[in-house]
Parts: structure tokens; C-alpha cells; sequence
């Protein structure tokens, strides 16, 4: 069964525990988190024997399969652990998988650790397996609008508060690197005591440790937040992002948007756009259907794009990041479709 993270806790609480789990998620704090806790759970619950298994590069399914098979001396409940860091099993750890799902180890929980799937592990029988007889807790990242509630959420925690103003900067500061956010909560549990936290004091202490890259640049330009994506635009560009990532991110967006508008004048469904893109979040068809009811038609910007492309193929002078910041000034300034500029 399929099990919100936000449920674990509370999951984890009853007296048994189910056989076979599988954590996987874009977010490694959060895996790490999740397995940490059915791990401390186990082990309360007398599974005192843990064995750990990496499927790398010529990993022994067989071997795995004879360990887990055998019985120990000393313990008679064992915690089996599992990562796939690829996510990727083969064939024959597919077969294990599917194979375990069902019929799960007597005396034994068994873990696997994915991390982050791409759709077609999600789509594959084996992960099918895991989500039909196993418990499958996904684990990602909140998203950028969430960011200052789990701040608050994990402040809470050590018994301090922020106003909204400080959550938010420091939401924006560890953007894309909980990792850094839990060592920077750490560091302001250190610093000062419980209760509200003082705010310059602790604009001093934070470092800006937001990481993004080129989708997050993507979105920021499918969102129309044309702050947002000059300053990923400038971060991406200080930190060596090469021209052409930048320049995909910038006219992957603006293409997508423009095809939303050919379908909207079309009066054509839009679902056929998202089957064909791939697109599948909610919020993501939102924000490029807003963008392409409010921008003008797109023909100047994906002109623009070309430009772009031959200046970083060296094929036309220019400044590529300040090309770049004008395109993306121009299409926050474009006025509102359907009115006169």
C-alpha cells in the first residue's frame, strides 16, 4: 500500500510492523529520515539483527537471496536492508523484488531504499509489487510554497519560532538542500534558546545555501514569476551553469507555453498537450495554462531563444547572461493578452 509520509509517524506507532517497506523520493533528508525511523521502530519491536545490502554494479542477487534465506544463530527476527541507489534492479533483482512483495521473509523486515524513481521504474512490475503488498512511502521534497511550514514545522520541534517574514528568507536560503536546512536548524538550536528567534541575528547566521538548477529555472519561467527567474538565472550563471542548460530551461518553458496558446486558439483539448509533454502535475498544467491565457503570442521571445542559441554556440556575439536577463525582463513587462502594448 501506498503510505503518506505525513502518516509514518503515526503508522509506525502500532504494536506490529508489516514485513517488506520501500522508501523512495526525490529528497535524501527525507529517505534518510523515513528509513531511520522504521529502522528505530524494528528495533524496538525485537528485530535485532540488521543486514545490509548495496545493489551496485555486479551486485549478487544470489548471495543476497542465500543471506536472507538463512537463519541466524544469535537472533531470531532480522532487519534485512536493501538501497538501490539506481533504482534500477536488472532483471533478476526485479524478479527478488516482485518475488519478496508477495512472499515476504518469515521473521524478517525487509527494506528497500530507492531514492528517486523515474517513470519508468514507477511503471515497472516489480515497483508495482512493492506498492501492492508491501508499505511504499514516498518521500519528496516539499514544494517551494511549503518550505516555510516545514520550517516552522521543524523550529517547533526544538521549541522556537520565526515570524513569517523569517521563515520565508530562510526558506529561500536553503532552497533545493534540506540536508543544509536540517545542519542550519541545528546551528539556531545551538545559538539561541528556546522561544521567538531574534531576526537580524539570525540573517547574520544563515547562509544563503539554496541550491537550483535548470528546472527549477524551467518552472520559474511556466510560473510567469519573472523575479524568481532572474535571480535563479543570475545564481545558475555565478555558480558556472553552462549557456546551453540555461538556454534549454528558458525555451523548454516558453515552447510549452506557446503550444498551450496554439491549443487554446485551436479550442483544443489541452489534455492531449499534457499527454504528449508529459506533463502530469496539477499545479504544473496550471501554471502553463495561466501563462499562456495571460502572455501575448510567444513568436518574439522563441525568436529571441534562436539568438540565444547562436550566441552560445559562438556562432553570434553577445553577452549570453544578459541576453538572457532581457528576455526574461521583456516577458514580465509583455502586456496582458488581448490588450495593446
Amino acid at each position: 500500500m501506498k503510505l503518506p509520509l505525513a502518516r509514518l509517524a503515526r503508522h509506525l506507532e502500532r504494536q506490529t510492523l508489516e514485513p517488506v517497506w520501500a522508501v523512495h523520493g526525490d529528497e535524501p533528508l527525507l529517505v534518510q529520515e523515513a528509513a531511520d525511523a522504521i529502522r528505530a521502530r524494528a528495533r524496538a519491536l525485537g528485530f535485532d539483527e540488521r543486514l545490509v545490502f548495496v545493489a551496485e554494479a555486479n551486485f549478487s542477487w544470489e548471495r543476497l537471496s542465500q543471506e536472507a534465506d538463512s537463519r541466524s544463530l544469535f537472533a531470531s527476527r532480522r532487519f534485512l536492508e536493501l538501497r538501490l541507489p539506481q533504482g534500477k534492479p536488472g532483471t533478476e533483482g526485479a524478479a527478488w523484488l516482485a518475488e519478496r512483495a508477495k512472499k515476504p521473509l518469515p521473521e524478517t523486515i525487509l527494506l528497500v531504499i530507492l531514492g528517486e524513481l523515474d517513470w519508468q521504474a514507477r511503471k515497472s512490475a516489480w515497483f508495482a509489487a512493492l506498492e501492492q503488498h508491501a508499505v511504499a512511502v514516498e518521500a519528496n521534497a516539499p514544494p517551494r510554497e511549503q518550505l516555510p511550514e516545514w520550517w516552522r514545522e521543524r523550529l517547533a520541534r526544538q521549541g522556537q519560532s520565526a515570524s513569517p517574514e523569517l521563515l520565508r528568507l530562510l526558506a529561500e536560503r536553503t532552497e533545493g538542500n534540506l540536508l543544509a536546512a536540517r545542519q542550519e536548524l541545528e546551528k539556531l538550536a545551538l545559538l539561541f534558546p528556546p522561544g521567538p528567534l531574534p531576526e537580524e541575528a539570525v540573517r547574520a547566521a544563515v547562509f544563503d545555501l539554496a541550491r537550483y538548477d535548470p528546472e527549477a529555472l524551467r518552472q520559474a519561467v511556466l510560473e510567469g514569476d519573472a523575479l524568481r527567474a532572474l535571480r535563479l538565472l543570475r545564481t545558475l550563471t555565478a555558480e558556472g551553469c553552462a549557456a546551453p542548460l540555461l538556454l534549454w530551461a528558458i525555451a523548454a518553458a516558453l515552447r510549452l507555453i506557446a503550444a498551450a496558446q496554439e491549443a487554446l486558439a485551436q479550442r483544443a483539448p489541452l489534455e492531449a498537450l499534457w499527454r504528449q509533454e508529459r506533463v502530469f502535475r496539477p499545479e504544473e498544467k496550471r501554471a502553463i495554462e495561466h501563462s499562456a491565457r495571460r502572455l501575448p503570442p510567444l513568436r518574439a521571445a522563441l525568436t529571441a531563444c534562436a539568438r540565444l542559441d547562436r550566441i552560445a554556440k559562438g556562432a553570434e556575439a553577445g553577452d549570453f547572461a544578459l541576453e538572457a536577463e532581457r528576455l526574461l525582463i521583456s516577458l514580465s513587462m509583455a502586456p496582458p493578452r488581448g490588450r495593446a502594448a
